[in-house]
C-alpha cells in the first residue's frame, strides 16, 4: 500500500458527526493522517459539540497538545504554492471554502462552509473531505472550482488556510 492510500484509507474511516464541527473534524483528519488518534475516534468534535464558531481553527490548534497552527486567509495563488510544498513536506494543511450545490432550478448555488484537507499523492496535491453523510468529497480540479466560485461570488478571493506542525 502506497502513502496515499493509506491516508485514503484513514480519511475513509473519518466521519464529521455534527454539522457544525467543521473545524474539530478538521483537525481530527490531521492528527489522524499522522497516526496521533485512532481513525474510528472523534474526541475533539464530541468534546467541542459543533461549537464550529465559538472554537475556530486557530483556537482549537492552541487548545490541542500535538499541533502548533497558524490559520491565515490565503489568496489562491499563494495558496496553491504553499499547500503545495506543505504536502510535499509530508504536511497535511487543511482549508475551508464555500462548496457548491445543484440548484433546483438549474444551475448552481453556493452552499456553507467545508473543510478539506491537502494529501500529496506523489505528483500532486488532492484536496479531500468527509460529507456528513459520509461520502469521500475529492476536487478534480481545484483552479476550475475557484473559477466556479469566482463566478457565483465575485468577492471571494482566499481560502482560510491551517498550517501546522505536528
Amino acid at each position: 500500500m502506497t502513502p496515499f492510500e493509506h491516508h485514503i484509507r484513514i480519511l475513509s474511516q473519518h466521519q464529521q458527526i455534527f454539522l457544525n464541527s467543521c473545524c474539530a473534524s478538521g483537525m481530527e483528519m490531521i492528527l489522524k493522517l499522522h497516526d496521533k488518534m485512532l481513525p474510528d475516534l472523534h474526541e475533539i468534535q464530541e468534546r467541542y459539540k459543533g461549537q464550529h464558531d465559538s472554537v475556530g481553527f486557530g483556537k482549537l490548534a492552541d487548545l490541542e497538545p500535538h499541533v502548533h497552527a497558524s490559520d491565515s486567509h490565503l489568496q489562491f495563488a499563494d495558496f496553491f504554492r504553499e499547500t503545495t510544498a506543505e504536502a510535499q513536506a509530508g504536511r497535511f494543511p487543511i482549508f475551508s471554502t464555500r462548496i457548491t450545490y445543484p440548484h433546483p432550478q438549474g444551475g448552481e448555488f453556493l452552499g456553507p462552509h467545508h473543510v478539506f484537507v491537502c494529501i500529496w499523492d506523489g505528483s500532486r496535491v488532492h484536496y479531500i473531505s468527509r460529507s456528513l453523510d459520509g461520502y469521500l468529497i475529492a476536487f478534480q480540479d481545484l483552479h476550475q472550482f475557484v473559477a466556479k466560485l469566482r463566478v457565483l461570488d465575485s468577492s471571494i478571493s482566499s481560502f482560510h488556510t491551517v498550517r501546522y506542525t505536528c
